[in-house]
C-alpha cells in the first residue's frame, strides 16, 4: 500500500531515510521491506524546506 510522509528537512536523501524508518516503525517492518516510490520538494525553490515522500510498505497488517 502507498502512503505518503512530509519530512520537513531540507536535504532529499536525509529526508528519504527519516520517512522508510517511519514507515517501518509504523507497519513493524525492516527499513529494507519499504521502497520510496519518489520524493518530491513542498515546495517550488532551489533549496525546499521539506519533502513529500512516496512510500510502499510490503505490509500493513499492523496498520489496524
Amino acid at each position: 500500500m502507498r502512503h505518503d510522509y512530509r519530512i520537513f528537512r531540507s536535504d532529499q536523501s536525509a529526508a528519504r531515510a527519516e520517512a522508510r524508518t517511519l514507515a517501518a516503525r509504523h507497519f513493524d517492518l525492516e527499513p529494507d521491506d519499504v521502497l520510496v516510490v519518489e520524493a518530491l520538494p513542498l515546495e517550488e525553490e532551489d533549496e525546499p524546506l521539506g519533502w513529500l515522500v512516496s512510500l510502499l510498505a510490503e505490509s500493513n497488517a499492523s496498520e489496524a
